[in-house]
C-alpha cells in the first residue's frame, strides 16, 4: 500500500515504510507516528515481498517493521536486519517487537536498528522512537529497558554485514573470499567477530538463522 505525498511541499520529516503483516498494528503505527507528528508514512507492507517491492519503488528513509515479517519463517527475524542493512544501508530501521527478550533486542541494535519498541504495550514510545532513529540516535522502550543494558551494543561493520549476507545466500569461506576479495581467514575472523557481538556461540546457530532467511527470500 502506497500513500500518496504532496511532491510540491519540501521533505522535512522522514518518509516512513511501515512492514507489520498485522493491518491493525500498521493502522495503529501509522496514526501514532503522524499524529506526533515524528514521520510520514509513504507506504505499508505486509510481507517480505512487499517491504523490498516498496524499498525498491519508493524514496524512504525509515523502515518500522515488525522481525516476524517472513510469517515465522526466520528463527528469530534479526536476518531480515541483514538484508536491510546490506541491500539498503542508508535507510534508518525501527524494530516493532513482539517480545521482551534481552538477546534479541541486543541483536536488533548490533545489526544496524537505531530502535526497539515492544508492540504490546509499548507502541505509545513509537513516535519517540522515530524521532531519536531519525537523527542517529539508539532508543529502546522502557518495558525492555530493565531487562537489557545494550544501548552500548557494539554494531557490526561493513564488512561484518557482507560476510553474514553472502552466508545467508548459502555461501562457503572461499566462495565468500573471492567474491568480496578478500582471504578466507579474514573472512573467518569478520564471521566470528559478527558472532560474538549476535551472541552466537556456534557457527551452526547463526547458520540456522541466516539459512532461514535465505529460504524465506528465495
Amino acid at each position: 500500500m502506497i500513500h500518496q505525498q504532496d511532491k510540491s511541499q519540501p521533505h522535512v520529516l522522514p518518509r516512513i515504510i511501515i512492514a507489520d503483516s498485522h493491518p491493525v498494528v500498521r493502522i495503529g503505527a501509522k496514526a501514532y507516528i503522524e499524529q506526533h507528528g515524528a514521520g510520514s508514512v509513504v507506504a505499508e507492507a505486509s510481507s517480505t515481498d512487499d517491504l523490498m517491492e516498496m524499498l525498491s519503488l519508493w524514496p524512504c528513509d525509515m523502515v518500522v517493521t515488525e522481525l516476524s515479517l517472513t510469517s515465522g519463517v526466520t528463527s528469530d527475524g534479526t536476518a531480515l536486519l541483514v538484508w536491510i542493512a546490506e541491500e539498503h544501508s542508508g535507510i534508518k530501521v525501527v524494530v516493532l517487537s513482539g517480545v521482551a527478550d534481552a538477546t534479541l533486542t541486543r541483536r536488533c541494535l548490533v545489526l544496524g536498528a537505531l530502535a526497539v519498541v515492544h508492540k504490546s504495550d509499548s507502541m505509545h514510545e513509537l513516535p519517540l522512537a522515530v524521532s531519536h532513529a531519525a537523527k542517529g540516535m539508539r532508543y529502546v522502550c522502557t518495558g525492555l529497558r530493565p531487562a537489557t543494558s545494550v544501548l552500548s551494543a557494539e554494531q557490526v561493520t561493513r564488512r561484518e554485514i557482507a560476510v553474514l549476507n553472502s552466508l545467508a545466500a548459502s555461501m562457503d569461506v572461499n566462495g565468500i573470499a573471492s567474491d568480496l576479495g578478500m582471504c578466507p581467514v579474514t573472512v573467518v575472523r569478520l564471521e566470528q567477530s559478527a558472532m560474538r557481538k549476535l551472541g552466537f556461540n556456534r557457527h551452526e546457530e547463526l547458520l540456522i538463522c541466516l539459512g532461514s532467511w535465505n529460504r524465506a527470500t528465495s
